[in-house]
């Protein structure tokens, strides 16, 4: 009989407000993708460094999602397809865990025979979620003037 009320008493307090727990529905994982940019034009061709940032919002913790694939576009020029080892060598991890926020290995693209309009990245994120699902993302990175 102790072990049965120890154990209500603990789950209650879990989702219980009086015991500072909550009733409120958690929102589902979510990963969002931002990046910032550094122009570095040269006689030659234009290049663009740039960082990308994913934070995880939302979901419980121990909630994850686990980079799969992506597809980086440039515009002009032909797509590139990324495994998920070469994910893991962007983000350091394989995987974002609810509430991180990463920060990717700087990045730097030329694009050879563009002018000075410079040109734009565009990403595709793949990624499984921890509860089984798949989502994807995407992120336009302008390394226009």
């Amino acid at each position: 009989m102790r072990k049965t009320l120890l154990l209500s008493l603990m789950v209650l307090g879990c989702t219980d407000p009086f015991f500072g727990g909550s009733n409120e529905p958690t929102a589902p994982l979510s990963v969002t993708f931002s990046y910032s940019i550094i122009h570095h034009p040269d006689s030659q061709r234009r290049e663009c460094k740039y960082t990308l940032t994913a934070e995880a919002t939302g979901g419980s913790a121990g909630d994850f999602a686990v980079w799969e694939t992506s597809v980086l576009q440039p515009q002009p020029g032909p797509p590139q397809d990324l495994s998920p080892l070469m994910l893991q060598d962007l983000w350091g991890v394989d995987r974002i865990r609810a509430g991180e926020t990463l920060t990717s290995t700087p990045d730097i693209v030329r694009s050879p025979g563009v002018g000075e309009e410079g040109f734009l990245l565009d990403w595709t994120f793949r990624f499984g979620m921890s509860d089984g699902s798949h989502q994807s993302e995407a992120l336009r990175v302008d390394c226009r003037g």
